[in-house]
Order: structure tokens, then sequence, then C-alpha cells
């Protein structure tokens, strides 16, 4: 009988394309815990011409991975992936940075779904979206009710016809039940 049985993925490979580089990609399975995890990370890069699209994904550390399946009823009990590097996709380009990548975390137990992180498109008149951190997710979806926690929203450099903006952001923090704050700013910029 085997009682568990672990495995890391070490060498570079390519899939559909993708030149993909485990970091400590690791799998495991254990018939005491009647569960599959896996953690560690994994980065990619997809040749686009004169610009390569560049990611990371973090699937968690062994004390919390990123992904726990039960493998009695084979539901996912917890996943906690982030992303972070460049898209280039046709010219428009993505980014997440390393220190606040794009996270998503889910707990069944709880019926938790969160979503942090931060997001850029610098062709989008410079639009960033920063949706909280892994430790206060901006949005959240709990037992079907969502809610927004920490919410910033910004552009820059707007032009429309003969009027500018320099910039525009828009926030909005909950911090309790009871206490919010919110924020309108608008920089105007001389044309």
């Amino acid at each position: 009988n085997i009682d568990s049985f672990a495995m890391t993925v070490t060498g570079s490979f390519s899939l559909w394309g993708l030149q993909l580089q485990p970091k400590s990609l690791t799998f495991e399975y254990s018939t005491q815990d009647d569960q599959f995890i896996m953690y560690g990370g994994l980065t990619g890069s997809v040749p686009n011409g004169d610009s390569d699209s560049q990611l990371a994904l973090s699937f968690g550390l062994k004390a919390n991975p990123g992904v726990i399946v039960n493998t009695t009823s084979g539901v996912a009990e917890q996943v906690d992936i982030g992303v972070s590097g460049v898209i280039d996709m046709f010219g428009f380009k993505l980014t997440s940075p390393s220190n606040n990548p794009v996270m998503f975390q889910y707990r069944a137990a709880d019926d938790l779904y969160e979503l942090s992180g931060e997001v850029s498109a610098p062709q989008l008149w410079n639009t960033t979206v920063i949706m909280g951190s892994a430790s206060q997710p901006g949005v959240k979806i709990e037992v079907g009710k969502w809610s927004i926690d920490d919410l910033i929203v910004g552009f820059g450099n707007i032009t429309i016809g003969s009027f500018g903006v320099r910039s525009l952001s828009a926030s909005y923090t909950q911090y309790s039940a009871l206490t919010a704050t919110g924020d309108l700013t608008i920089g105007s910029r001389t044309m």
C-alpha cells in the first residue's frame, strides 16, 4: 500500500508554446489526510514577437499550500494562487508587481473567495487597480455575498478632445462594519 508520496518538478519544459520553469513545485498525496496538495512556484514566458510575456505563479508553501483537494470527494478545499509579471497580447500589456501580485484565494469550509493585489494596463490611460493585499484582500465573496474592503482605481494622462486630466483616482476602504472611507482625487492638466 502507498500511504503517501511527494514529487517535486525541477526541470524546465515547454507546454503549448509556453516555456515553463518550476520553482520547488511540489505535489504530495496522503491517504491518511485524504488530501492531494500542491505548493511552490512556476515561472513562464510566452514568445510574442518583439517582447515576451513573463509570468510568475505562486502556489503557497508546504505549511499553507496553494491547492488542497480532498481525494475522497474530489472537491477543492483550498486554492491560494498568486500571479505577477507582464502579459503582452497584441501590444496590450497587463502588469502585476511581485510585491503585490494578483492573488485568488478560496476556502471551501468558509465558502469564501478573496481577490487581492495590483494590476496595471499602461496603454489604457495608465489604469491601475489595487484590490488590497494578501493580508487585507480588497474583494470578498463570503457565503454568496460580495463585499469590497479595500479598492483603489486610478487613471493617468487622460485626453479626450481638448480636455485633459493628469490623474484620476478613486479609493474605498472598509475598516469595520461601521467604519469606511472613500476618496476621489482629480489632478488637472493644462493643455
